[in-house]
């Protein structure tokens, strides 16, 4: 918030500018524009000596009542300089006729020419900052992107084992991460166990049953179930070695895999303060009122 003793000490240099007073508002706003003397306080009294002014708007309108002064001193060349420095501090800055001779501003109208060059340099050498400023927010906005993605998934070095993939009964495919080989051989060595071991137990049974009186039948239901029995196992056999040779072909020692991952969601951008403060209206000798000033 802007200090009360500042905008007496404007007002009482509008004064003495307004009573052509020139030597007396000089005086007081040298010493509200010197950056080394004391601050004005913060009540409402006009001190002794003057002080220095922190407010902008203030320090606008001392300025422009400096260049009155000073020309009203036959100080023109330092009249100028006040304007060079008031523009440069705010390009957009124009005297009103209403307050402002139009010899004073003759000569704000030749400062301006005087700094147009230097004011148009800033005003680029600004927009190059600002546009390396975004270019090198959104190269952020983007490695951060790439970092979340990174983040997002985790490799998983799996280790196999070669004994494993000797196991039978698709145990090798299933290691080899080949789920069809793996049911497969499952199913057909599954299938072949159970043969040879029902069909090995039909013919204990049988032969159990028909051991002291033999008949034609029954000697012929157990040479059936011989056969299918050796049959059973030559085929698990072959399909157990089969499973073996094929998954041992297969076999990888490391198998490198991507799994997703968690990652806590980004925060928000943090929104820069709003500030608000309370200033005199800047630039009218006799404006009375408040100006409310918001910054983004």
């Amino acid at each position: 918030m802007a200090r009360a003793g500042e905008e007496q000490e404007v007002e009482l240099a509008q004064r003495h500018v307004d009573e052509f007073a020139y030597d007396k508002a000089a005086a007081r706003i040298e010493v509200m524009l010197d950056p080394n003397g004391p601050a004005c306080p913060r009540t409402p009294e006009v001190s002794g000596v003057g002080c220095r002014l922190t407010d902008r708007g203030f320090v606008r309108r001392a300025r422009g009542l400096y260049a009155i002064a000073l020309h009203g001193l036959k100080r023109p060349s330092e009249a100028q300089a006040q304007f060079r420095q008031l523009l440069l501090d705010d390009p957009t800055f124009s005297p009103s006729p209403a307050e402002y001779p139009p010899e004073v501003i003759r000569l704000f109208t030749e400062a301006k020419k005087a700094v147009e060059d230097e004011i148009t340099a800033r005003t680029i050498a600004q927009q190059k900052k600002q546009k390396e400023y975004d270019e090198a927010l959104e190269a952020y906005d983007v490695w951060i992107e790439e970092m979340e993605e990174l983040a997002s998934t985790e490799t998983v070095v799996a280790e196999r084992s070669r004994l494993i993939a000797a196991v039978p009964f698709g145990v090798g495919q299933f290691q080899n991460d080949s789920v069809g080989l793996g049911v497969l051989f499952l199913s057909l060595e599954s299938g072949f166990l159970a043969g040879a071991v029902v069909t090995g137990a039909v013919h204990g049974h049988l032969v159990e049953a028909n051991i002291e009186t033999p008949t034609a039948s029954a000697a012929e239901d157990l040479e059936t179930l011989k056969i299918v029995n050796i049959t059973s196992m030559a085929l698990l056999a072959a399909t157990m070695i089969a499973g073996i040779i094929e998954a041992q072909v297969n076999f990888e020692a490391q198998v490198t895999r991507t799994r997703p991952r968690q990652v806590k969601p980004r925060p928000p951008k943090p929104i820069p303060p709003t500030k608000v403060s309370l200033q005199g209206v800047p630039d009218a000798a006799d404006a009375v009122g408040l100006g409310l000033m918001v910054q983004f």
